[in-house]
Order: structure tokens, then sequence, then C-alpha cells
């Protein structure tokens, strides 16, 4: 049986070969992981966005809920505001015809109101005849 001598060269090249082989093979696997670790993610992320999403629409719907509380609020403020604004000046015209009978009554009271004296006529000087 001969043997051939193993040489450095020929064991770097079979350990470069098999380091070759092996980086291929981690690369695979590697990319592998990744696309697994993408898909989970890409699922997660879905859920979460779903998720969210129902979050979003309970958190619209509860304050639709509470502006709507708030309006109704207002409303019902400036409604009796409006009231009490509206009971004042629904008096007003009964108030100003009293005020206006009254006042009538009391220009009418000669007793109060006398006419002034006539002044006395002027007399004329012989200048102004001239």
């Amino acid at each position: 049986m001969d043997h051939e001598p193993v040489t450095r060269a020929f064991l770097k090249e079979q350990l470069r070969v098999q380091a070759d082989e092996l980086r291929d093979e981690l690369r695979g696997d590697i990319k592998q992981q990744a696309d697994e670790l993408r898909g989970e993610i890409k699922q997660q992320a879905d859920e979460l966005r779903k998720e969210l999403r129902g979050d979003m629409k309970e958190m619209e719907q509860r304050l639709l809920k509470e502006i709507g509380h708030a309006v109704n609020v207002v409303v019902e403020h400036i409604g009796k505001v409006m009231g009490v604004v509206d009971e004042k000046y629904r008096a007003l015209p009964s108030r100003t015809d009293e005020v206006r009978r009254d006042l009538d009554a009391h220009r009418s009271d000669w007793g109060i109101h006398k006419k002034p004296a006539q002044p006395p006529p002027r007399r004329r000087t012989a200048r102004a005849g001239k």
C-alpha cells in the first residue's frame, strides 16, 4: 500500500472546502431562521394591529359617548339660561305697559304739574318801532 504523504497544502485545501461547506450550511440555516422569524414577527404584528384597531374602536365609542354626554349637558345648561332670559323678557311687555300707564297718569295729574305762568308780554320800546 502506497501512501502518499499528506501535505500541508492538501490539508489546507481540505480545510477550506469543509469551511466553505460549513459556511454555506450556516448561511442556509441562518436564512431559514431569519425567514421563520420574519414570519413570526409579521404574524405578531398583524395580531397586534388587529388588537390595536379593536382598542381604538372601543376608545372611539367611549369618546363619542363622552362627547355626546358633554354636548347634552351644555345644551341643557343653555336651555336653562335661555329659560331664565326668556322669563325675564316674557314679562317685559306687561311691565313696560305698566310703566307707560303710570307715566301717563303722572303726566295728567295737574295737581302735581301746574302750567307755568305766562311771562308778561314784552314792552315795546320806541326804538323797536322805528
